[in-house]
């Protein structure tokens, strides 16, 4: 998650001023998406049972509303 992390900052601060208010707002949806995936993982590790599965609903859908926004970015967005 750092690595992702590094390379947004990265591409947030190299970006135009006018475009980094909502590449920041998607950048932070999928960090949200990502580190729900990570808590799920963790408290199945930690407890040893079943409790993290009520995480990973969650987090695929988030996961998919990041990659939906994703590619509107790239398929709309990018055309203008």
């Amino acid at each position: 998650m750092a690595v992702i992390v590094a390379l947004q900052n990265a591409y947030l601060r190299d970006l135009d001023p006018i475009y980094r208010p909502p590449s920041t707002l998607i950048a932070w949806f999928n960090r949200l998406a990502v580190a729900l995936t990570v808590l799920a993982g963790l408290a199945i590790v930690r407890r040893n049972d079943t409790t993290g599965l009520d995480f990973l609903p969650l987090s695929i859908l988030l996961c998919f509303l990041g990659v939906g926004a994703n590619a509107w970015v790239l398929l709309i967005e990018i055309k203008r």
